[in-house]
């Protein structure tokens, strides 16, 4: 998931996009996509039991808030990312399934607070919506790959031209 992050600030980077642009984009209901990264945060950090609740239901707010905000560029993949991910982790059982092969291809360590969010799984059930795409040094989900290519466009389409931004910012 790092990736879906950076990718999107380097394309503007790269193509020379105002991120204070995108600080201007109205958004429907942000306290929704706020409360659902809060309870996300909390998940990672509370008694298993608990997280197991949690993290649906705060991603479940997030898609909710993605819905609303649909009609923005590239928010629909971010959607329907979001959506496959929540999809994995309540068939799962409240935690992201992670392919235990692609750990050990990667040679990662898995951490002691890993178990919270992450369940590892060998290839039954709804392993395939889980984190088994091997991107060094991360394993990724196919939900994550959609969500990086909506941030991606989200950055790319709904920014400014730095010069063009700061011309009309100088104007008002």
């Amino acid at each position: 998931m790092p990736y879906c992050l950076a990718v999107p600030f380097l394309l503007m980077l790269i193509f020379r996009r105002s991120l204070s642009s995108l600080l201007e984009i109205r958004f429907r209901l942000i306290s929704l996509l706020f409360l659902g990264l809060v309870g996300q945060v909390i998940a990672d950090n509370v008694h298993q039991t608990l997280s197991y609740g949690l993290l649906p239901v705060s991603m479940g707010l997030v898609v909710l808030w993605l819905y609303l905000n649909r009609k923005v560029s590239g928010l629909p993949f971010v959607l329907y990312g979001t959506a496959l991910n929540l999809i994995a982790i309540v068939v799962t059982g409240g935690a992201m399934p992670v392919l235990l092969s692609t750990v050990h291809l990667l040679h990662l360590s898995i951490a002691k607070n890993t178990g919270l969010r992450h369940s590892f799984t060998a290839m039954d059930g709804w392993w395939w919506l889980g984190d088994w795409i091997p991107v060094p040094p991360f394993v990724m989900s196919p939900g994550d790959i959609l969500v990086g290519i909506g941030l991606g466009r989200f950055a790319l389409a709904e920014s400014q031209k730095r010069a063009s931004y700061q011309h009309g910012s100088d104007s008002q």
